[in-house]
């Protein structure tokens, strides 16, 4: 299978965002991307992955159908995996999932929405391989997907105390969520995990 043809495979649609893993120097982050074209297009704001990238120029994106994983990374909660090498870049993968390695050129961007301004960059990656993954697809799960939406408000729930920014609003949409997820069958620890660090901004 050609680069451009797996590419099309991982990324069959132009301007969808979608929610992967992105591999750095020393960090693994979800983030949501973007295809345009042959490049993938991810904003990423401060932190270790932001760092990573000026330091190292290079990236690996994966697809990964693991929302508990994908959450328990952004909370940088204790979530077993097994890691190896890329094979054309200097980056780490985690193993078991279709991945992207690729150059990539940021830039610096200021942002202001509705929790302040911030410091991120606008970055894109173009592929220099792809590897593709023979596995047995998971369900898509309507609890998983909740999880998904109340990890990544969580987020900005965090953000939003530390600037000391009115957090009501999100803190009762994130229990909405929550109480949404346990519905629909959700009974991941890691969801436990997360809302138990949310609590302690607001509760």
């Amino acid at each position: 299978m050609k680069l451009d043809d797996s590419f099309l495979t991982l990324f069959p649609e132009e301007d969808k965002v979608y929610e992967v893993l992105l591999s750095t120097k020393s960090n693994f982050t979800p983030i949501g991307v973007r295809r345009q074209g042959r490049v993938l297009k991810f904003r990423i704001f401060e932190g270790r992955s932001f760092r990573d990238l000026e330091e190292c120029n290079y990236a690996i994106i994966q697809v990964v159908d693991d929302t508990e994983l994908l959450a328990g990374l952004a909370y940088n909660l204790d979530v077993k995996f097994d890691v190896t090498q890329g094979i054309k870049v200097p980056i780490r993968r985690i193993e078991g999932y279709p991945w992207v390695e690729g150059e990539v050129k940021c830039r610096i961007v200021k942002v202001k929405d509705s929790i302040g301004e911030s410091i991120a960059k606008d970055c894109t990656l173009t592929p220099i391989y792809i590897g593709i993954e023979k596995r047995v697809p998971r369900p898509i799960s309507r609890a998983d997907n909740v999880l998904l939406e109340l990890a990544v408000l969580g987020t900005r729930l965090i953000v939003k105390k530390k600037r000391g920014l009115q957090i009501k609003d999100v803190a009762q949409k994130i229990e909405e969520l929550y109480e949404l997820y346990r519905k629909l069958g959700g009974k991941s620890e890691i969801a436990g995990k997360i809302m138990d660090i949310l609590r302690k901004h607001y509760l």
